[in-house]
């Protein structure tokens, strides 16, 4: 429907862009035609003479700028109007012109100017015929000031549709730049939710590949002739390396697919908390200590909370091998009431900068990323070295609807972290 009247509104500007001179020039011809046909034994009226064309010339001459300066018109034409009058010139021929400046008033003013305009032109039309005409009935009174009201009604109603159609034009240009401002803000997101997944699918992959490798050219070093104890070890070192490119590949792919906008791909369900088990298990065949302690009473969790925080430990994890180059990693999963709340903490070197590890401005994009996640559920995530020494993460996210029986008060940060009501633990596998 809007368009629609958009399309009127535009061929209405295409017929708007006459000359300005057509209307008045029409009206003259129309005049004057009219004059010059009266009958030449009329006796109520002056015969047509050049000083009633230069009077109608002058009406319709001022039409010309009625866009322009309305009510300077309409008082060139009403006072034009009156001295034909007074010349006893028939009324007939003039009267379009008086309408015509009546109009332009109307539809270019406002409401209050025109009901001024219509009484002052009212007064004077009617003046002017009590004193011109011999003999002046009422309705003739009347239907004079009928044409000023039926001239002054059609412009409010012209300025009405020309104020609602510039409104439909105006929401139309606002919804249309709302459709694109809303398009883009959704490339932007998904590119963005894009850019996490692939970093934190590859990132955590390459980094347990490259300490499961670090690992067996280690044993290699060390023993130029392995026996089949040390055989045995790199194998499953090697084995672990295999399994653990084929899931990243895995990952990736789905990733991809979902890219491409392959609507037929099987891709699997993206993992969540009930997934850190797995994730961790490379890490500890690699000869790293990880602990995952759940505290709380587990409880289903929102889809993307639950994602949120499984890639929040899945980097963290990365960025504490990859950067910190640490022995020994714990990860707490605590179930609140109102929110789950995530650490892990490690034992590596911390930031090696101001910019913080896995920072942006140190050349990557963990807690940039990590942020970024914990932000999408309404979360807060805080990373930096832990008092007790090594790098921390902590993310809180909240829940938007609230277990039933959670009766417990909510802690937040590190004290709700390091509650004493365990759960279950998971003790490290070296």
């Amino acid at each position: 429907m809007i368009d629609g009247m958009v399309s009127v509104v535009a061929w209405r500007r295409g017929l708007g862009r006459w000359p300005a001179v057509v209307l008045p020039a029409g009206l003259l011809v129309v005049g004057v035609g009219a004059l010059l046909a009266l009958p030449p034994d009329d006796d109520t009226h002056r015969s047509p003479d050049l000083l009633g064309i230069g009077l109608l010339g002058l009406m319709t001459g001022a039409l010309v700028l009625r866009r322009r300066w309305p009510l300077p018109v309409l008082a060139v034409t009403v006072a034009a109007m009156s001295a034909y009058q007074w010349l006893d010139f028939p009324p007939e021929p003039a009267l379009p012109a008086v309408l015509v400046a009546l109009y332009g008033v109307a539809s270019t003013g406002n409401p209050r100017r025109s009901l001024g305009v219509g009484l002052a032109t009212s007064a004077v039309v009617v003046a002017t015929l009590a004193a011109t005409e011999e003999r002046v009935l009422v309705s003739d009174l009347l239907g004079a000031v009928s044409w000023v009201v039926v001239a002054l009604a059609l412009g409010e109603a012209v300025r009405y549709h020309r104020a609602y159609t510039a409104e439909v034009e105006a929401r139309a240009a606002r919804a249309e730049a709302s459709r694109e401002a809303e398009a883009r803000q959704r490339v932007a997101q998904e590119r963005l939710r894009i850019a996490r997944d692939v970093h934190d699918v590859v990132a955590h992959s390459i980094a347990a590949i490259n300490v499961q490798a670090g690992v067996a050219a280690h044993l290699i070093a060390q023993t130029p002739q392995p026996d089949a104890t040390t055989l045995a070890a790199i194998r499953e070192i090697l084995d672990s390396i295999a399994e653990t490119s084929r899931a990243g590949v895995a990952d990736l792919h789905a990733i991809l697919e979902l890219l491409r906008g392959d609507e037929s791909a099987e891709t699997g369900p993206v993992s969540g908390l009930d997934g850190v088990g797995a994730l961790v298990e490379p890490l500890r065949a690699s000869g790293i200590e990880v602990e995952v302690r759940v505290k709380g009473a587990p409880a289903p969790l929102p889809p993307a909370h639950d994602v949120a925080a499984f890639r929040i430990i899945q980097e963290a994890l990365t960025n504490a091998v990859k950067h910190g180059r640490a022995h020994r990693i714990d990860v707490t999963i605590r179930y609140d009431p109102t929110a789950v709340r995530v650490r892990v903490v490690d034992d590596g070197s911390g930031p090696s900068d101001k910019a913080g590890r896995g920072s942006a401005t140190a050349g990557g994009y963990g807690i940039v990323g990590m942020r970024e996640r914990a932000h999408s559920v309404g979360g807060e995530l805080h990373a930096g070295r832990d008092p007790d020494g090594g790098f921390a993460v902590e993310a809180v996210l909240p829940l938007t609807q609230r277990p039933a029986g959670g009766a417990e008060a909510t802690r937040s940060g590190r004290d709700a972290l390091t509650g004493q009501d365990e759960h279950q633990s998971s003790p490290s596998q070296p």
